[in-house]
């Protein structure tokens, strides 16, 4: 089977999941219905029933929408009494506050809806003849509120589906590259096994993937990774659907660069803890590996015919001075080797900080900005002081 194939199967099912809901939700408003009809008389209910006919159609053969929900409870909404429009307008209102947030309910409540306490108590009396114009606001006010459930009910499904996609490329986007570090790790130990002297480009690979550098980056793209996961799984559901849902179907761009920024926020705090700028019990300590110069004597073994010649040169630098020997080994050239392939950290406690502070790093994007911006200011501080 395909990839569009077994898209087509999930959405057909998800589809199936909602209309089921739908139906339900509609058997429940068609109860409350039957309920009113017998309290109007014929000749509304016909009319009312010639302008339902198509829903309760399609209500039969599970075709329903959230539309023809929504217009068969604006139909009830017509023919609810004064004390029911009470009651349902305290159920509408505790819905509300649940689906769109405390914020939007309490700019909601802000707005002075009407009364509900006085409308229930001008029902119950019936002698005011404001309560009829009273009630007219109440359904006014319940309509508003119905179009609030239903644009919210209409988006969930594209939303949800949308933010499954997203967490399902997120979650390859995952293993993808925990598979390509691992597949790395494999070859750069066969490489040193059966190839021990394999090329330079082969060298610089393995020592890229298998020293500390390597790891740090792996670290924090796998951060990177996990923070990218959660992001898109608490996408938020208060508030504007149609604007959450803008956001969430444009913004995944951005969210799928967390593993890169992970990866560069991590070397940096690498660079920081190397260069000793971030010290601390919580910190790991980082160190520079000395190489001792007798261990490039042992790499290359040398000619017969230039066995005497190294080893008169080897007595002639043993008669030098202190002073010329250190001018000798200044002159040599350096070995090449490859950024950082000289520190790592002290212990094994300070590797596994270093590898947790990796990950936070990839993890926690402002991290690493912020602690640049905290430096660059105390820097500004100081120098400040000074002047």
């Amino acid at each position: 089977m395909d990839k569009q194939s077994i898209a087509r199967s999930r959405h057909n099912y998800s589809d199936k999941i909602v209309v089921r809901y739908i139906c339900t939700y509609f058997d429940h408003l068609h109860s409350e219905y039957l309920r009113i009809t017998h309290t109007i008389d014929d000749e509304q209910l016909q009319q009312i029933t010639k302008r339902l006919r198509p829903i309760f159609e399609r209500r039969e053969k599970e075709e329903l929408t959230w539309d023809d929900v929504y217009t068969f409870d604006l139909e009830i909404l017509e023919l609810l009494s004064d004390e029911d429009l009470v009651r349902k307008a305290y159920d509408m209102r505790s819905k509300y506050r649940s689906i769109a947030g405390a914020r939007d309910y309490d700019a909601y409540i802000a707005s002075k809806p009407p009364d509900l306490t006085t409308l229930q108590i001008e029902s119950i009396k019936k002698t005011d003849d404001k309560a009829s114009v009273a009630s007219e606001v109440l359904r006014t006010d319940i309509r508003y509120l119905l179009g609030q459930f239903y644009l919210h009910y209409s988006l969930m499904p594209l939303r949800e589906g949308l933010r499954d996609e997203l967490t399902r490329r997120a979650r390859k986007w995952t293993l993808i590259f925990l598979g390509i570090f691992s597949v790395l790790i494999i070859l750069s130990q066969i490489i040193r096994l059966f190839l021990p002297g394999g090329s330079g480009l082969v060298d610089s690979t393995v020592e890229i993937v298998t020293s500390t550098v390597g790891v740090v980056i792996f670290a924090g793209i796998m951060g990177g990774c996990v923070s990218m996961l959660q992001r898109i799984q608490s996408a938020p559901n208060e508030g504007d659907s149609l604007y959450n849902l803008a956001a969430l179907s444009h913004g995944w761009k951005g969210i799928s660069l967390s593993p890169l920024y992970g990866a560069i926020f991590a070397m940096l705090l690498y660079v920081l803890f190397t260069a000793g700028i971030l010290k601390g019990a919580v910190f790991p300590e980082v160190e520079t590996i000395r190489v001792p110069a007798t261990a490039t004597a042992t790499q290359s073994p040398l000619p017969a015919q230039d066995a005497s010649a190294s080893t008169a040169s080897t007595q002639a630098a043993t008669n030098l001075s202190p002073v010329q020997t250190s001018e000798v080994k200044a002159s040599a050239p350096a070995p090449r080797s490859l950024p950082f392939s000289d520190t790592a950290p002290v212990n094994g406690k300070a590797y596994a900080l270093l590898v947790i502070w990796s990950f936070i790093a990839g993890f926690a994007e402002r991290l690493v900005p912020d602690t640049l911006n905290r430096l660059v200011t105390k820097n500004q501080s100081i120098q400040g002081t000074n002047t």
